[in-house]
């Protein structure tokens, strides 16, 4: 039993990583949300409220990778990998670029946005960290 607790450490470290990494950024995101008056909120929602299906994007994707990822060939397996988390890293570019422009079209405060930012750091530093746990474990110890 150890030595599957110690095989799967680096996953284990990964995905512990994201989950803190997600309530890190959620933390200051509802801080700053607190902050805005009423009126505000309705912008947000507003604005933000025609970009939320393509939150389903990336999800679908690593639920697609969760389970082809065990049937490629083991040499390929890194590589399908790292494919995979640059097409979710430009994914998420692209969408934050979207979603920040279209929060200040629509009048959301600076301050608002600037925590957005900094949650948003968080969210991606998770994601590296559970792709480098993921690699690692691949690395490491390959099947």
């Amino acid at each position: 039993m150890f030595s599957e607790v110690n095989e799967n450490l680096y996953a284990l470290v990964g995905i512990l990583g994201f989950v803190f990494a997600v309530f890190a950024g959620r933390f200051v995101l509802g801080k700053a949300g607190r902050l805005l008056s009423p009126d505000e909120n309705g912008i947000l929602f507003r604005v933000t409220a025609s970009l939320r299906v393509y939150g389903f994007i990336p999800v679908g994707l690593i639920i697609l990778v969760f389970f082809a990822l065990p049937k490629v060939p083991f040499e390929y397996k890194l590589k399908a990998q790292a494919t995979t988390g640059v097409l979710l890293a430009a994914y998420f570019v692209f969408i934050h670029i979207l979603t920040v422009s279209k929060m200040r079209q629509g009048g959301v405060p600076e301050t608002y946005l600037r925590s957005y930012n900094r949650s948003r750091v968080f969210w991606y530093a998770g994601f590296v960290i559970l792709f480098a746990g993921m690699a690692a474990q691949l690395f490491w110890h390959p099947r």
